[in-house]
């Protein structure tokens, strides 16, 4: 049997401006929810309970919120230039749909945690709400064409300078990740971080990245080597930090080595 699609194209020309307003409207809503509490108690996740002084779970929640209305809304007043694309609604959708999943294991981690749904208070589930009228309207928009951000190029300066900013970007994300010790709030950071990757991946981002890193390939190596030193000494010395720490950092190293190998007979068989 046949299940019938909800959301057809047809449906999409039709709703398309009232699903980019309710898209817009929901990401607002959960950023504005970040300044209300969350929880009941300050024992749940990282604290969540106070009005105007959001914790960094909830942070990560605005930031969803933002990648949403401000996805959106570039769609509208950014168009694309020469052959070089933007997957503007497309980052829209995967950031829409992260938040739902964020939130949602938010909620039930709180509910856990505390014990019961009764536990999540009003800007819980508000932000529940915003998220929800995310998706909800972000699905009513039309698809745009695939990104085609690979292709793009900036000054080699400024391509150097995003490597490290990434490189340190990603040092900080693990470190602060590994660093969490409420089980809950690791998997909803997780959660987070695999909302915002696929977000990078739907706007094309991911493809610029590589094509920066095919181009400054040693930077990229000397980069990776800095973050497997450096990582240790984030992890504050436990054992157990420092275990995790010493075999990422062979991981790294092992990892770049066979990329360069992998690189180079790649090159000697293309001839």
């Amino acid at each position: 049997m046949k299940i019938p699609r909800v959301i057809t194209p047809e449906r999409q020309q039709r709703s398309d401006p009232t699903g980019r307003w309710v898209g817009i409207a929901g990401g607002v809503v959960l950023v504005a929810s970040a300044f209300l509490p969350w929880a009941y108690s300050f024992a749940a996740l990282d604290g969540m309970t106070l009005v105007g002084y959001p914790s960094p779970l909830q942070y990560c929640g605005m930031v969803l919120g933002l990648l949403v209305a401000g996805l959106i809304v570039c769609s509208r007043l950014i168009k694309p230039r020469g052959k070089i694309r933007v997957g503007w609604v497309r980052g829209a959708k995967a950031a829409a749909t992260g938040a739902l999943v964020y939130i949602a294991i938010i909620i039930l981690s709180i509910a856990v945690e505390l014990g019961g749904l009764i536990n999540v208070v009003y800007g819980g589930w508000l932000a529940l709400l915003g998220a929800a009228l995310a998706f909800a309207g972000t699905r009513l928009m039309i698809m745009d064409q695939p990104p085609t951000l690979s292709q793009a190029q900036i000054r080699p300066t400024l391509e150097i300078l995003l490597i490290a900013v990434v490189m340190g970007a990603a040092l900080f994300a693990t470190a602060f990740a590994l660093n969490i010790d409420d089980g809950g709030a690791f998997v909803s950071f997780a959660a987070f971080l695999g909302a915002f990757v696929a977000v990078l991946f739907r706007v094309g981002a991911m493809g610029f990245l590589s094509g920066v890193s095919q181009r400054h390939r040693k930077v990229l190596i000397l980069a990776a080597f800095v973050v497997a030193f450096l990582f240790p000494f984030t992890q504050g010395g436990s054992d157990a930090n420092m275990s995790i720490a010493t075999h990422s950092g062979l991981a790294v190293a092992s990892g770049v080595v066979v990329g360069m190998v992998w690189w180079r007979l790649r090159r000697v068989c293309a001839r």
